[in-house]
Order: C-alpha cells, then structure tokens, then sequence
C-alpha cells in the first residue's frame, strides 16, 4: 500500500505493482491472485500536480495494472499488519510505503517569508525577498515550482 497519490507516490506505486506481477511468476506457489496493490489519495484525483484531466489519466492506467486506486480518504494509521484509513476502512498489508509528506518545522513560520502549505514559495534562492528579514535565510530543501497557478513542491529534489 501506498499513502500519497502525487509524483512520488503513484510511480512508486506503479514500480512495485510492476515488479511484484512479473515476478510473481518466478515463484510457482505464489499466484497473482495473492498480489494486492493499492494507493490511497486524499483527493479526488491523483497526480494533483497535473490538473484533473492527466490524474485521471493515471488512474485509468493503473487500474488497467490492476492498482487499487482509493481517493478521499488518508491513512490514519499503520500497526504493521493493518492499514486504517481515515473513513474506518481496514486494510490489511504486509508493507507501507509513505509518500503523503510531512509537516515542515515550525521554525518556517518564524522566518515571516511567504508559504503555501508551510513550505517556502519562494522563487528567489535561498533569500525570502517578499519580506526582507536581516540575517535570516530560508534553506531552501523543497523548492516548489510554478506551474500556471499553483505550486509543485518538491519538484527541484526529483529533477
């Protein structure tokens, strides 16, 4: 299972169902009707960081792979054996792959530099130039980019 349906997340996903399915054929007690593989999205559409049209797209293509796609709910919680997601659903899984994020240091907020969802937006270095702050930099570790209106995060660690 994978927790987190962007960049990261759906090609991981797509890597490992990949994998598993052939290979499973290598190992003559194992079947394909043991493999189960599932992504979990909090949104409607995977690959948010596309626009819907191009999410859709790869859902289509990954259910085709026969990748379980689940959109609106998030994992609440993993006890190494059962994944629970936010509406209560239980599903259980041998492994537990995290792409969803993390929450950025609460030190960002003290830097008075403009943030989208906590992280820099920032588009000049490493120095916030909306507010300038004397002596404070902001290191930028996830850069987001631009892309018509919204914001992609993380793009520059990827590129």
């Amino acid at each position: 299972m994978t927790a987190g349906g962007g960049f990261s997340g759906t090609e991981t996903t797509g890597a490992v169902n990949d994998f598993v399915r052939e290979t499973v054929r290598y190992y003559p007690p194992l079947g394909e009707e043991l493999i189960r593989v599932v992504v979990v999205h909090p949104r409607n559409f995977i690959l948010p960081e596309l626009g819907e049209e191009l999410g859709r797209y790869a859902e289509r293509k990954l259910l085709e792979r026969k990748v379980e796609v689940i959109k609106g709910a998030r994992v609440a919680n993993y006890d190494g054996v059962v994944v629970t997601l936010s509406d209560g659903t239980s599903i259980p899984a041998a492994t537990l792959i995290w792409t969803a994020g993390v929450k950025p240091s609460p030190v960002i907020a003290s830097l008075g530099c403009k943030t989208d969802r906590g992280v820099s937006s920032s588009m000049n270095t490493s120095r916030c130039r909306e507010q300038p702050v004397c002596g404070r930099l902001v290191i930028p570790q996830r850069s987001p980019i631009q892309r018509q209106a919204s914001l992609i995060p993380q793009l520059r660690n990827m590129a």
